[in-house]
């Protein structure tokens, strides 16, 4: 397996961004702790810092925005009645908001802030500038709801993949060895969508991760049609030595799969090296159980 270029390449991306964090931090001192005096400007600083990042790496037609997504219950498609026995819902405030603006239009626009049909929405990034587990469960809730939001089906009635939903912090000090944060990562998830009855797939976050550390993320479902065998299995990656591209690559391949999904268009799906060769998983956390719907129907609504 090849791919070093690539690798090397972002490795480079990476290493700019986390030290551009590092020069804020320097420039806009707090007294007795690390970051900027007003936490407001620090996490609005990370957010654009990470914003500016990954759209080096978006196809021109995506935006990364930031607001909110508003699922009217009116018609869809070609005259389809699939949302009559909805009611008009929305999203909270969501830090980034990667949309297919050259294929939908966008409700209202303030510059960079908002409010988007859920049908452009390829992907939702919650950023966090320290990542506080006592944070965890209320994030991976409101990314749920954006993927019930986002649930849908394209112009020949196929349910569309729903979008690439994070969390990414730079930073965090919470204490235990970086596998034991993972851990505690995956139990928060379990937790979660052990409590809610009904799951998709698409509606667990795809990643979970510190860049300057350790990433949870999602691996691809195994093709199944037993209701038994359909789980969602979390992986662990530790961020070795020349290894900070990782958890920044698997949120660019986790947007593209998206992107290019064929319920989505017909675009063949581009080629971004992850890891070495012989470079796996750290630890395979676990499994979680989730059933698969045909429709939009009976959405939960929070």
């Amino acid at each position: 397996m090849d791919g070093r270029r690539v690798r090397e390449f972002m490795e480079n991306e990476v290493e700019a961004m986390l030290k551009t964090y590092e020069q804020f931090q320097i420039l806009i001192p707090a007294k007795e702790k690390r970051g900027a005096a007003h936490p407001g400007e620090d996490g609005m600083y990370v957010e654009a810092l990470l914003k500016g990042y990954i759209e080096k790496f978006l196809p021109k037609g995506l935006e990364v925005l930031t607001g909110f997504i508003l699922r009217p219950a009116i018609k869809t498609g070609k005259g389809k009645t699939e949302r009559t026995k909805d009611e008009d819902s929305h999203s909270s405030q969501l830090d980034l908001i990667i949309y297919d603006s050259a294929s939908y239009p966008i409700f209202l626009r303030m510059g960079d802030h908002v409010i988007v049909p859920p049908e452009g929405v390829i992907g939702v990034i919650s950023v966090k500038k320290n990542l506080y587990f006592s944070q965890v469960d209320q994030e991976i809730k409101a990314l749920e709801q954006v993927g019930q939001l986002c649930t849908g089906k394209n112009a020949v009635g196929q349910e569309v993949k729903g979008p690439f939903l994070a969390l990414v912090a730079m930073d965090t000090t919470e204490e235990g060895t970086l596998a034991t944060q993972g851990e505690k990562i995956f139990a928060y998830l379990k937790k979660a969508f052990s409590q809610t009855g009904t799951n998709r797939y698409d509606w667990f976050p795809g990643y979970v991760g510190v860049l300057s550390k350790w990433s949870v993320y999602k691996a691809a479902p195994k093709q199944t049609k037993k209701e038994s065998e359909k789980k969602a299995r979390y992986l662990f990656y530790e961020h070795k030595e020349n290894e900070k591209y990782l958890g920044f690559s698997l949120i660019i391949n986790g947007i593209l799969n998206v992107y290019y999904d064929k319920t989505r268009g017909t675009e063949r799906r581009l080629g971004f090296a992850l890891l070495s060769s012989g470079r796996g998983y750290d630890k395979n956390l676990g499994e979680i159980p989730y059933q698969k719907e045909q429709g939009d129907r009976n959405l939960k609504r929070k």
